[in-house]
């Protein structure tokens, strides 16, 4: 087991250095609404994992649809122009209302035999 530590370790402390660099590349390109956006849909899926999820929920399956239904709430509320307050380029309360419902809904959705 020791070996395999030690391969690991040095697998991490040489892909550190790259993925810090690609991180200093692209981190400049990425606009801050969608920082904000990925940071709040973050926190809304994970607070509605710890509080409500069923027990066996995968929190992977769980962050794939409520970031589409962050996404769909963002979008709906753009292109109706809500009138509720933004965050800069984003609607924070419809977009995270959105996230909730659709988690909400595959939360209720039966989950097949061996689990999500």
């Amino acid at each position: 087991m020791s070996s395999l530590h030690a391969a690991l370790g040095t697998l991490l402390d040489a892909l550190t250095p790259a993925l810090q660099h690609l991180l200093a590349l692209l981190l400049p390109l990425v606009p801050p609404a969608w920082l904000l956006a990925l940071l709040l849909a973050g926190v809304n899926i994970f607070v509605f994992h710890a509080t409500l999820a069923h027990e066996g929920r995968s929190l992977l399956v769980l962050a794939a649809v409520g970031l589409f239904g962050f996404a769909l709430g963002n979008f709906l509320a753009a292109t109706l122009q809500s009138p509720l307050p933004m965050l800069g380029d984003l609607h924070a309360i419809e977009a995270s209302t959105g996230a909730w419902l659709v988690l909400s809904v595959a939360n209720a959705w039966p989950a097949g035999p061996a689990g999500d």
